[in-house]
């Protein structure tokens, strides 16, 4: 097996975690549900997107893991049988992104959820109840996710700089 074999495996760990994620916002679908008094408002749609939207993608990078891992991770040699270090290195990036991602992504939804439903006044304007160190954590959170892309994205080219260096 090669890595991407091993990345398609932690593909597929990943869409059980954003299952789990999804399944656990459905909360809020619940909650308005049952507020529900005949107005379909921003915030019944956004509670929809925020719950089933980790549930369908979970579920179609489920049935289709290798096709995720090839287009991250392309097959360099089919014939591979042993993983050499550079994969070894590579797959532990893979996981480090994996990981990264998946918190970007909890904190983003975190942060669009508090921006859109909680701190907009009737008019659709933020308020200024978002604080600085509000604002500190959301940029972060970005950089969170571009990094996480970055390490996914560029994973085996990261590998080879790290073995670079230890030679």
């Amino acid at each position: 097996m090669n890595s991407t074999y091993y990345f398609g495996v932690m593909v597929r760990l990943f869409s059980i975690a954003l299952f789990v994620y999804g399944v656990g916002k459905l909360g809020y679908v619940m909650t308005f549900a049952s507020n529900y008094e005949g107005y379909v408002g921003p915030s019944t749609v956004f509670s929809l997107l925020s719950s089933t939207l980790p549930i369908l993608i979970s579920i179609i990078i489920w049935f289709f893991p290798l096709t995720v891992a090839r287009s991250v991770l392309p097959i360099v040699d089919e014939t591979e049988t042993t993983i050499n270090t550079l994969s070894v290195l590579t797959v532990f990036i893979l996981a480090i992104g994996l990981y990264t991602f998946y918190y970007a992504i909890i904190d983003g939804v975190y942060w669009i959820t508090l921006v859109h439903v909680f701190v907009r006044d009737e008019f659709g304007n933020i308020s200024k109840v978002i604080s600085n160190d509000d604002k500190a954590n959301i940029v972060v959170t970005v950089v969170e996710f571009v990094l996480a892309v970055v390490l996914l994205i560029r994973a085996r080219t990261i590998a080879r700089l790290l073995s670079s260096f230890a030679r």
